[in-house]
């Protein structure tokens, strides 16, 4: 959420007054009409993302972006002030889509200003829609909050998108400046009676900064581990005295050794789940691909103080539990020690990930030798943002009360990408491997809402 700024977050409580929504088509002399819909075609670039449905025809192959942007760009909806929705809709496969609308939900009255629903306009294969809604806000009293979800709906029963969901504030024009972005994955939810997990176990590991000060760490790292751990313990269940962080200082390579190695076999009983979460650096071995953690005492000239990934996927291997989930949150940089012409890409699969497949899942936030993208619209990683947004509710894709680890890769995928393209104009890509492909795997359930 410049030039107006996009505001891809969430909207906090735009109580809206009288949204109108507006339509621009090109004509043959080249001048904009303007109607009740605003929709502009193009076709379909051929390197745009596009998500393939699992069990419909080639036709069901859809696209779906939503942004906000306020006027005056300071990502605060302001009483009078005019914001925009756009959203655009692309049909990537061969045959023509129709029966398709826009609908909205979501906490507070915001929702309600809108004409339910919006419809779409049959897509040809190749084509491409963009639909613009504006409104303005209402007088408040006092800043208020609240969210807005723009879903993609077909009456085709065909699997589409995930929806999209921003949050902002409303505040009267007097109001002091205010802080918005964080808050909503900041504001730990509660935990709903009866859904602890009374034999998980949780870490989270956050590296800001390092005992090399040449080393530059991630910028919201430390923040968020912290409110990970919190998450771990309120909204999966973990139990306080099954909780490890690890932050900075605390986090040197024989911290590593002793949380994993020794620490963590104390905890587990047979059948436990294991939620780890890290967030800092890590090296790529040019030639191999091989992956290895950077401990706060990690040196920049070598490798001997990192904690390779197949060390760690190991010591899980022998664990007795029923599943580790493991969520990364790295940037990623080639080893010291030489440069391959062609550095091998990060290779996140190990023997023991293969031999015990489905025992140890890993979420991983970028998957490319990269640096993974702060995000200080949301004050924390850009993966770690959407992960928590995800746990909390915005990955129950379903509307079920659930959110599973199929539904949480999707979401997890299609925010951060869309994100890292519109805001940063590149690439971020995360991963799960393995994929839950399998239907067991992907019904796995994480959090529950309800």
């Amino acid at each position: 959420m410049m030039a107006p700024r996009l505001v891809v977050i969430t909207i906090s409580l735009w109580m809206l007054a009288g949204c109108q929504s507006a339509s621009t088509r090109d004509s043959a002399s080249g001048s904009v009409e303007t109607q009740t819909v605003l929709q502009s075609r193009a076709s379909a670039e051929t390197n745009e993302r596009s998500l393939e449905p699992e069990s419909a025809g080639p036709s069901a192959t859809l696209s779906f972006r939503a942004m906000l942007r306020d006027e005056n760009r300071n990502h605060v909806l302001e009483q009078g002030e005019q914001m925009t929705l756009e959203v655009e809709i692309t049909n990537h496969g061969p045959a023509p889509v129709s029966d398709l609308e826009i609908r909205y939900s979501g906490k507070g009255r915001i929702a309600e200003q809108f004409t339910q629903p919006l419809r779409v306009a049959a897509l040809s294969a190749g084509e491409r829609t963009r639909l613009v809604a504006t409104a303005k806000a209402p007088p408040v009293k006092q800043v208020e909050q609240g969210e807005l979800t723009v879903e993609l709906v077909s009456g085709d029963h065909i699997q589409i998108p995930s929806p999209k969901t921003f949050m902002v504030a409303v505040r009267p024009g007097s109001a002091d400046q205010i802080e918005v972005l964080s808050v909503d994955v900041d504001q730990i939810p509660n935990k709903p009676r009866g859904t602890g997990q009374p034999q998980a176990i949780g870490i989270a590991i956050g590296i800001g900064n390092y005992r090399d000060a040449g080393q530059a760490g991630g910028r919201y790292a430390v923040h968020d581990a912290e409110i990970t751990a919190a998450y771990w313990r309120t909204v999966v269940g973990v139990p306080a005295s099954q909780l490890k962080l690890l932050t900075g200082r605390r986090a040197l390579r024989d911290d590593f050794v002793d949380t994993f190695e020794t620490w963590l076999p104390q905890q587990v009983k047979p059948g436990s789940l294991v939620y780890l979460y890290v967030s800092g650096k890590a090296s790529v071995h040019p030639t191999t691909g091989a992956v290895e953690l950077a401990p706060y005492d990690a040196l920049p000239s070598s490798t001997e103080r990192h904690y390779p990934l197949r060390r760690l996927h190991a010591a899980l291997a022998r664990l007795p539990i029923e599943r580790a989930l493991v969520f990364l949150e790295l940037s990623l940089e080639p080893s010291s020690g030489g440069l391959a012409q062609n550095p091998s890409p990060p290779r996140w699969e190990t023997p023991d990930l293969t031999a015990h497949s489905g025992k140890i899942v890993q979420v991983i936030g970028n998957q490319a030798l990269q640096e993974a993208h702060d995000y200080p619209l949301g004050r924390h990683g850009l993966f770690t943002y959407h992960l928590l947004k995800g746990l909390a509710g915005g990955a129950d894709l379903k509307k079920d009360g659930r959110v599973s680890l199929g539904e949480l890769c999707r979401y997890v995928k299609e925010q951060v990408q869309d994100v890292a393209r519109t805001e940063f104009g590149n690439q971020q890509e995360p991963t799960c491997r393995p994929s839950p492909a399998d239907d067991a795997l992907a019904q796995v359930v994480l959090t529950r809402l309800k």
